[in-house]
């Protein structure tokens, strides 16, 4: 069946604030830019850890070597910030019986489990986001007792939990924690008292937005990440020159941080992160560690798919409530990447939660323009006189006679509160199409629009005009929209 293909619409681009569904409740998951470029190396780097797996179902450090379960929870994280489903990684994931020590190697076995689907609760065993938090100390800091002061632990623990379980124990003790590790230079490096490191500062970063750092200490971090990349426009790793691992932390971090990465500081004449990755790809699909050296190449690609991605961590990792078997998981993720859609503050999808007329309305312009900050000035105010302030901006460009995407109500009202209903999607995205303007006139008024949106793919299973549409089932129509 033919589907609907819409054009991003170019419009002023000003100061970026949260891309949020809720204001003070939803999660930023950042979205880096997907260049045409990007998105074709991805995809051959997809294809090349598909090619990879060995008959057990693991992945290999060294291809055609025995199975690892870390490189196998690397390539599980990659693929799904791809939007692919790793599940076919799962059952080897699940029944390891490594005797695993390391908290980071905990939280990333975690990550990985559910990024393929399964239930990190249940892992060889195993109750990992259990032995997570019974590795909290009074301080707020995560570690064994061999690990007191390692701020690598205590990232990725941050990362794990609120991935898999959607908060993280003594918030305000783990946040207070990490801020005290920060070096004067804004960096952060792998323990306590060492000196700053990219890598490290990157995952730092991400997990202070988690935590829900916004201010100054995160602007410190990111100073940090400026003075820190070279003339080629990449990052110098923990372990010596520019790489393409580092590379991948660095976009993970600045997609956390609503940082795009194809702009001024970070790409400056054609050179940045992006780029020094897309030049690592050899001829097989993989990336090479450094430029002429392909070292750990199952590994390496996975991180620089990662980095490629534009979703930081815990995102990444998906949403607990939308497995990648989900029929919404990849509809989901497109959005995600688009910085168009994002989490809640429990770091969950909530798929079955209704989305408002003003919510769709954000979603809508997120998604199908280039509008990526909410207007300062420079916009024509709505019509409308009951649009919420963080709402206006999104309805007056959805709602600008030269679109009329979506209209209101009567007496100039808009309704911003009440639930967007399927017939209101339906006819939204077919005027968002281009192909509202054959749909002849009946009755009820929707049923030509409902129709016609059928016959080009946009609607979803179960599809009722009346009821509310959930975020899932927005999330169903807009993708295929963009396909």
């Amino acid at each position: 069946m033919m589907r609907a293909r819409t054009k991003r619409l170019k419009l002023p681009v000003v100061t970026i604030v949260c891309l949020v569904l809720v204001l003070a409740l939803a999660v930023p998951t950042g979205a880096a830019p997907i260049t045409a470029a990007a998105q074709e190396a991805a995809e051959r780097g997809v294809a090349y850890l598909k090619g990879m797996q060995n008959p057990d179902g693991g992945m290999p450090v060294q291809p055609g070597g025995k199975s690892d379960a870390l490189v196998t929870a690397w390539v599980a994280l990659a693929l799904r910030a791809q939007g692919e489903n790793p599940e076919t990684l799962l059952s080897f994931l699940q029944a390891d019986k490594t005797k695993w020590d390391a908290t980071t190697d905990y939280a990333r076995i975690a990550l990985a489990v559910q990024a393929a689907g399964g239930d990190p609760h249940r892992v060889g065993g195993r109750d990992l986001p259990a032995l997570l938090k019974a590795r909290q100390r009074p301080d707020g800091s995560f570690g064994n007792d061999q690990e007191e002061g390692l701020i690598n632990a205590h990232v990725w623990s941050i990362l794990a939990l609120a991935a898999t379980e959607g908060e993280i124990p003594r918030a305000g003790a783990t946040r207070v924690w990490l801020l005290n590790q920060q070096n004067e230079d804004g960096g952060f490096g792998y323990a306590s008292g060492l000196l700053s490191d990219v890598d490290n500062t990157a995952a730092a970063i991400q997990a202070l937005v988690v935590l829900g750092e916004r201010g100054k200490p995160l602007a410190r971090a990111l100073n940090f990440m400026r003075q820190a990349s070279d003339d080629g426009g990449a990052w110098g790793g923990f372990a010596g020159g520019a790489n393409v691992a580092t590379a991948a932390w660095g976009l993970q971090a600045l997609a956390a941080a609503g940082e795009d990465p194809l702009s001024s500081p970070w790409t400056i004449d054609g050179k940045g992160p992006v780029q020094y990755i897309l030049s690592l790809q050899e001829d097989d699909g993989c990336f090479a560690y450094t430029p002429g050296l392909r070292s750990q190449p199952v590994w390496m690609t996975a991180q620089a798919l990662l980095g490629l991605s534009g979703v930081p961590f815990p995102a990444a990792a998906g949403f607990r409530d939308v497995p990648p078997g989900d029929p919404a998981a990849m509809a989901v993720h497109k959005l995600v990447r688009r910085g168009a859609i994002a989490g809640y503050s429990d770091f969950a999808f909530h798929p079955q939660d209704n989305l408002t007329r003003a919510q769709f309305a954000k979603v809508l312009c997120l998604a199908l323009t280039d509008y990526t900050a909410a207007e300062a000035a420079g916009f024509e105010p709505s019509p409308f006189s009951d649009v919420p302030a963080w709402a206006e901006p999104y309805v007056s460009v959805v709602a600008a006679p030269e679109r009329a995407w979506l209209k209101g109500v009567g007496a100039g009202r808009f309704a911003p509160d009440e639930p967007v209903t399927g017939a209101q999607v339906a006819t939204v995205l077919l005027r968002a199409s281009g192909k509202a303007n054959a749909v002849p006139v009946t009755n009820p008024w929707y049923a030509g629009y409902v129709a016609a949106a059928g016959s080009e793919g946009l609607l979803w299973d179960g599809f009722d005009p009346l009821a509310p549409a959930t975020r899932a089932q927005c999330a169903l129509a807009l993708a295929a929209l963009l396909d």
